[in-house]
This record gives structure tokens, sequence and C-alpha cells, in this order.
């Protein structure tokens, strides 16, 4: 977001963040800059919640803000990094059961081509047994 610039495919909106207007441009929805303004007053209600006199020092007020906000981030961030080592792990997991799988299976048909053999096998010694057992 910005306060100015190139206004193609970009939306204007008024908000309001910590009692003063902003007209904000940006190739974001409506909704989600409005969320983002939600957010940041939020966080400038709990620097005031925690003690920080809004009218004492502007400065380390949007400092304390911009930090919180920006630990927030970088949580986010790690939580989502160790989110996908997470999904990539399970992925290659399912690649190998997937693998072993297919070679599951070309055994199971070697072995059922090898008892239809030996079933045809057997078969032919009884019926040699009992041809002999006849004469």
């Amino acid at each position: 977001m910005q306060n100015s610039g190139d206004k193609n495919d970009k939306n204007i909106v008024e908000v309001v963040i910590g009692g003063e207007v902003f007209k904000l441009i940006s190739a974001h929805s409506q909704e989600h800059i409005h969320r983002v303004a939600k957010l940041v007053n939020e966080k400038i209600s709990e620097v005031h919640k925690n003690g920080s006199q809004p009218t004492i020092n502007t400065f380390l007020n949007s400092m304390y803000i911009t930090i919180n906000i920006a630990d927030e981030c970088i949580s986010a961030m790690e939580e989502c990094e160790k989110l996908t080592i997470e999904r990539d792990t399970y992925l290659a997991g399912i690649e190998v059961t997937e693998r072993e799988n297919m070679m599951l299976k070309q055994k199971v048909s070697v072995l059922e081509n090898n008892l239809y053999d030996v079933k045809n096998e057997l078969a032919e010694y009884i019926n040699t047994f009992d041809k002999a057992d006849t004469k």
C-alpha cells in the first residue's frame, strides 16, 4: 500500500487509523485494506492498553506498533516455513510409499504368475499320475 502512485488496476480506499483518515491506494481488495486498517487499530489499542500514552510520544507509539506487527509477521512467516517443511516431508513420504506400493504390486503380480504356473504344473503331475494309475 502507498499514499500515491499509479492508479491503474488499484483500489482507493479511505480508512480511519488511530483516529486519522487515510486515503490508501492498493492493488489489494477493499476488504483486504480494511482488514489491514483494523489490525493497525487493534495494535494501537494494545499499545495504549499497555500503558503508553498517545499524546506523550507519537513516534515512540508508532515504533511499538510497528515492532509488534513486525514480530507477528515474522512469527507467521516462521510458522509458514515450518509448515512448508512439514508438508514437503509428508509429500516425500507419500512418494516413497507410492513407490513401495508399486513395487509390492509388481511382486504380487509375479507371485500370482508363479502360483498360476505351479498350479498348472501340479495339475500336470496329477494328470500324469492318474494316467499311470489307470494303466
